[in-house]
Order: structure tokens, then C-alpha cells, then sequence
């Protein structure tokens, strides 16, 4: 794993150097943890939430379909792939944890945010 982002407060993005096969296909997970990096509660907590991922996915896919409506991409939450579950710890966010979603064919990035096991917020990057 690698710091990617120091947030200067002690706490730091890391990612993996390559992607780790899950039961879910290939992921890339980020985790903001110390310096020390990822702790092995964060560890046992990413592997629990791939563990429960399809229930995280049906919650997410209902806040996707409320996002999508209207725009571009309505009617292609079939074609969503789950690139990445990441854990967020900083003060400053709202979320424990977030779910990934690519539009392939698209280039775009829907982020499903999680308080708890509640999805909140969508986020599109592309």
C-alpha cells in the first residue's frame, strides 16, 4: 500500500499498489488511516463490507436510481460495475464509507456514500 494524499492532520489516503481479488471481482480500495497506514479494524471492516456487499449494492442501487432520473445516463444502472468499497475516518466528512460505480462505456464514476449502512449522498465524477 501507498500514502497518496497527506490530509495534514495526521491522517492519510492510502491505496494498493494492485488491485485485490474479491469475491466481487478486482477492486482498488482507498482507505484514510495514520501514517502507520490501515489498521486492522479498517482491514476487518473492508473485508466485512465486501463480505455484505449485494444487500450495500441494493441500498445503493435505490439512492442511484433517485440520482440518475432525468439525466444522461437514466436507464443504464445495469450497466454500473462496482470498481471500489473505500472506508473514509476524517473528521471532516460526514460518511463512514463509500461504493464505487463505473459506467464503463461512459468513463463515469458514481460514488454511493454511506453513514452506517444508510446510503446518503451520490457523488459523479466523468
Amino acid at each position: 500500500m501507498q500514502a497518496v494524499v497527506d490530509y495534514g492532520n495526521g491522517r492519510y489516503s492510502w491505496e494498493v499498489d494492485a488491485p485485490i481479488s474479491t469475491k466481487l471481482g478486482e477492486m482498488e480500495p482507498m482507505f484514510d488511516a495514520p501514517e502507520s497506514g490501515p489498521t486492522i479494524e479498517q482491514v476487518a471492516k473492508w473485508k466485512e463490507l465486501v463480505e455484505s456487499a449485494e444487500q450495500h449494492k441494493a441500498d445503493a442501487r435505490e439512492i442511484l436510481l433517485k440520482h440518475m432520473a432525468g439525466f444522461k445516463h437514466e436507464g443504464q444502472i445495469d450497466n454500473l460495475e462496482l470498481v471500489s468499497i473505500d472506508l473514509h475516518d476524517r473528521p471532516d466528512l460526514e460518511f463512514d464509507w463509500s461504493m464505487a460505480f463505473e459506467l464503463v462505456d461512459e468513463g463515469f464514476l458514481y460514488t454511493v456514500l454511506f453513514t452506517g449502512d444508510e446510503p446518503t449522498t451520490v457523488t459523479v465524477d466523468g
